[in-house]
């Protein structure tokens, strides 16, 4: 289940691919960063502060969040003039099949990721302590506020959703949209997209590099992951440095963030109350 040939190869004999130095690169996640900020802290209060729903506005803000990531990956293939068949996405984005080394490689990786990430959690309620800027406020799920604790991962969730959420189908379409773009999204634009084309400038230093920037990327957002965000951005950087595989690492996303959003959307679905 593996290929004669890695992608950068395969890629760079095409010239198609182009060089992205530092500063552009990190230009674009900070950019999109940015535009996380402002629509978590600032857009949804504002909706939240006209009558919106709170789970609402947090759906809508997440999701004008994330809503750049494709356009932005699809403008960035069409400049390199790359076909738009699945045929040549799929191996200019790194979208191929796997053997079980590799797979291996992911599953071990990912538990070294989560003990590490679950050693550093406490930081997150001592950063938050700091300054009100790294303070969430209102606008977070209670399971991503470090602020707060419960023994249950349903209870809160479905206090802050209150008791519209049981078959509100628009929120459950919101849901696995934002899922879609939070794993998908970032992937094709941050691994698929960006990674090669670092990789023509950093080499074998990428995954530090890239890594770094995506560290960067969630801060403005999430400050509380000042430390204990620092494990899976390098870790998966690493892993896609290793594997040139864009399905391992959003296998490896999923398995981070889904248990969120299978809350989210069990509740909405009444499996949950």
């Amino acid at each position: 289940m593996s290929t004669a040939q890695t992608r950068p190869d395969a890629d760079a004999e095409a010239g198609r691919i182009k060089p992205l130095s530092f500063l552009p690169a990190l230009g674009i996640f900070l950019a999109i960063a940015i535009w996380n900020r402002l629509c978590i802290h600032n857009i949804i209060p504002f909706l939240e502060d006209r009558g919106m729903h709170q789970f609402s506005a947090y759906l809508a803000g997440f999701l004008l969040g994330l809503a750049p990531l494709l356009p932005v990956a699809l403008v960035m293939l069409r400049q390199e003039g790359n076909p738009m068949t699945w045929a040549s996405m799929s191996n200019r984005l790194g979208f191929r099949s796997f053997g079980w080394r590799q797979f291996a490689l992911m599953l071990g990786l990912t538990v070294v990721a989560f003990v590490a990430t679950l050693l550093t959690s406490p930081t997150q309620s001592w950063i938050t302590d700091l300054s009100s800027w790294f303070q969430p406020g209102d606008v977070f799920h209670p399971l991503q506020d470090p602020t707060t604790s419960s023994d249950s991962l349903i209870d809160p969730s479905v206090d802050w959703m209150g008791p519209d959420a049981a078959g509100n189908w628009i929120w459950g379409v919101a849901i696995v949209a934002i899922f879609f773009l939070n794993i998908v999204g970032e992937e094709v634009l941050w691994r698929g997209v960006i990674f090669p084309r670092q990789e023509l400038v950093h080499g074998e230093r990428t995954w530090l590099v890239h890594g770094f920037m995506w560290y960067l990327f969630h801060l403005p957002f999430y400050p509380w992951f000042a430390i204990s965000g620092l494990p899976q951005a390098f870790i998966l950087s690493y892993l896609f440095q290793k594997t040139k595989n864009t399905w391992l690492v959003l296998i490896m996303h999923t398995i981070f963030n889904s248990v969120f959003y299978v809350i989210l959307l069990g509740i909405v679905l009444g499996v949950f109350t």
